[in-house]
């Protein structure tokens, strides 16, 4: 028995196998290998939530949030990034605008 890699059973859920590849890979499916099946079973309902979450319109303010906490979790490109607008060393003269964030 003939098994298909990841690859081709996420083509062949998302619809994107040509019918001479297809028709193999739905005979596998048939032919009771419960392997594929979960496979091919689980990209589905990957393929279907990635649709739906495509369909999702986020936001801008949530979106200028993210970005904003996401910036906060990587405080030595915050320190590059200010350090260009205030033409001001890192290591030697820390730019004022940066504070550490407080723990409480």
């Amino acid at each position: 028995m003939k098994h298909f890699e990841l690859a081709e059973w996420t083509d062949f859920v998302r619809g994107l196998v040509e019918k001479s590849a297809r028709l193999p890979m739905e005979h596998h499916l048939a032919s009771g290998c419960r392997k594929c099946r979960h496979t091919a079973d689980l990209l589905r309902k990957l393929v279907t939530a990635a649709r739906n979450d495509s369909q999702v319109q986020v936001p801008d303010y949530a979106l200028r949030c993210a970005r904003a906490v996401f910036l906060l979790q990587q405080p030595e490109k915050i320190q590059i990034l200010c350090q260009r607008a205030c033409s001001t060393t890192v290591s030697a003269n820390p730019c004022p605008q940066v504070s550490a964030p407080s723990s409480a």
